[in-house]
C-alpha cells in the first residue's frame, strides 16, 4: 500500500496493518486479472462490470442455496448489485460470514415478513419541503440527489428507492436548493441518495455549489457517499474544487473484510 507520512503515523500503533492487506487490485479473481490497475481503479469500468445474479456471480463465490435463493427472490424489490472492488475483497477462508459478503449478498433472511419493517425507516416523507430535500431537524436539511447507488447495501435504509425507477431532476434538485435556501435556520447540509458521486460533475456543481452562488453562507456541507468505496478515485481534483463552503466533508460507512468474521485478526 502507497501511504503518505500522515498516514502512516495515523497507523503508527498498530504498523502491522500497513503492508499485510492486499488492495482489492492485488487480490482480484483470475478472471480479471487481465484488467490493469488503471482500469480496475476507473469507477466508471467498475460500475458498468457489476455483478448482478447469482449465475455471474458463481464463478467467484461459492453461493449458498439461501443466497442463491435470496438473490433470485430480491431481483424484482431491491436486486443485489456488487462491483469487482468488493468481490475481490470478500474473505473466502470465512465463506458466508465474511462481512462484506453479508453487507452484499442478500439472504432468506430478508424475505420473511415483519410488522417492524417500514417501507420508509427514516421517516422522511413526512418531512419532505421538496421532491427530493428533507427537513427533520431544525438547522439540518438534506437533499436526495440521485437513486443511483453503485452497492446494494443490504443494510440499505432507503431500499424502497435506492436501484429504482425512480427519477430525479435537475428541477427537483433545483427546487430543494430553493427550499432550504429560504429557510435561514437552515446550517448544515446533506447531499444524499443513492450515491450523489454518481453524477457528473456539472450535475453534482449545480446543487453542491448552488448555496455559495447565491451568497449563502452554510456552515456545513456534508456528502454521504458509497460510490468512493467502489473506486477511490471517484473523488477526482475536479470533484473536490466544488467543495466552496467553508466545512465541506465526504462521509461514508465502511465495513472491514476482517470485521466480526475474526475478532482477533487486525
Amino acid at each position: 500500500m502507497n501511504l503518505s507520512d500522515k498516514e502512516r503515523q495515523a497507523l503508527a500503533r498498530a504498523p502491522h496493518i500497513i503492508d499485510s492487506i492486499p488492495s482489492s487490485y492485488e487480490r482480484r479473481p483470475a478472471y480479471w486479472q487481465h484488467i490493469d490497475e488503471a482500469t480496475w481503479q476507473s469507477p466508471l469500468w467498475q460500475f458498468d462490470h457489476r455483478i448482478t445474479s447469482a449465475q455471474a456471480l458463481a464463478p467467484f463465490i461459492a453461493l449458498t442455496p439461501d443466497e442463491i435463493t435470496a438473490i433470485e427472490r430480491t431481483a424484482s424489490s431491491f436486486s443485489m448489485a456488487i462491483s469487482p472492488h468488493f468481490i475481490a475483497l470478500m474473505r473466502d477462508e470465512y465463506g458466508a460470514a465474511c462481512p462484506i459478503r453479508r453487507q452484499a449478498l442478500p439472504t432468506t433472511a430478508e424475505l420473511l415478513p415483519s410488522r417492524d419493517l417500514l417501507s420508509d425507516p427514516l421517516g422522511e416523507r413526512p418531512r419532505a419541503i421538496a421532491p427530493c430535500a428533507i427537513h427533520r431537524y431544525p438547522d439540518r436539511a438534506l437533499i436526495y440527489a440521485t437513486p443511483q447507488c453503485a452497492m446494494r447495501c443490504r443494510h440499505c435504509t432507503r431500499r424502497t428507492r435506492v436501484g429504482s425507477e425512480e427519477c430525479v431532476t435537475q428541477t427537483d434538485r433545483t427546487a430543494a436548493i430553493d427550499a432550504i435556501c429560504a429557510d435561514e435556520n437552515i446550517r448544515d447540509v446533506l447531499i444524499s441518495g443513492g450515491d450523489p458521486l454518481a453524477l457528473s460533475n456539472e450535475t453534482l456543481e449545480s446543487h453542491h455549489c448552488a448555496p455559495a452562488l447565491i451568497s449563502i453562507s452554510y456552515d456545513c456541507v456534508r456528502g454521504w457517499f458509497r460510490r468512493c468505496l467502489n473506486a477511490f478515485s471517484i473523488i477526482s481534483s475536479s470533484k473536490c474544487s466544488r467543495a466552496t463552503p467553508p466545512s465541506t466533508s465526504i462521509r461514508s460507512s465502511i465495513i472491514h473484510s476482517r470485521r466480526r468474521a475474526n475478532p482477533s485478526s487486525p
